[in-house]
This record gives structure tokens, sequence and C-alpha cells, in this order.
């Protein structure tokens, strides 16, 4: 698990590759959307919310999200669970706002639940 400062560390390393800028847009928009895949088919398939889902508990194996730490994790039929999804959703738009990609939060509710 990184911490604040070296998970800094990399996004700046990140940013000093040698990519054209739509090459960075797209690597960045890609994990972002297989992070949104992902969380749509723990909901759907599982009946799971993270609950604490954040750039923190996600590592990536071989170009791959692989979300960790599910010990707040709860069950699609537990009343709280929107709310925890909401704020799983608030906590990746806020990491993908770092990454200078801009997204809906209602959009991928939608995306998530439906």
């Amino acid at each position: 698990i990184l911490n604040k400062k070296d998970y800094n560390k990399i996004i700046n390393h990140i940013n000093y590759l040698k990519f054209p800028s739509h090459l960075k847009y797209y690597f960045k928009k890609k994990h972002i959307n297989k992070i949104i895949k992902y969380m749509k088919q723990l909901y759907q398939k599982a009946n799971l919310v993270h609950a604490d889902l954040s750039e923190f508990n996600i590592l990536n194996h071989k170009d791959n999200p692989v979300f960790i730490d599910f010990s707040q994790g709860t069950t699609t039929k537990n009343p709280n669970s929107i709310p925890l999804l909401e704020r799983d959703i608030k906590n990746i738009v806020k990491f993908a706002k770092k990454l200078d990609l801009n997204l809906d939060k209602k959009e991928i509710k939608e995306k998530i639940i439906s």
C-alpha cells in the first residue's frame, strides 16, 4: 500500500514519461474505465460494494486494476450500500481528476447499477 508521498512520486514520474499527451490520456482513461467496469461487476455479479474504494486500495497487476482491502465491503442488500457506492464513485472521480480526467458521478452510478 502506497502512502501519499510515494504515490505522488509515482504520479510525477508518470507525468515525465515521454509519451505524447494523447497517449497518456488514453492510458489513464483506459485504466479508469477498467476500474468502473470492475465496480459494475462487483455490484451486479457479486452483489457487493467495496465501501472504501480509492486509489490507495487499487493495485496494478499486468495493466489491470486489482481491488484490495474489502474490510468495509458490504452486500448490495445492505440499506447503506447505495451511499457507500456513491462514496466509492466520488473517490474514483476525485482520483480521475488528479489524472486530468473529468468524470460524471451520476453517469458512473447509472453505468454501475443498471
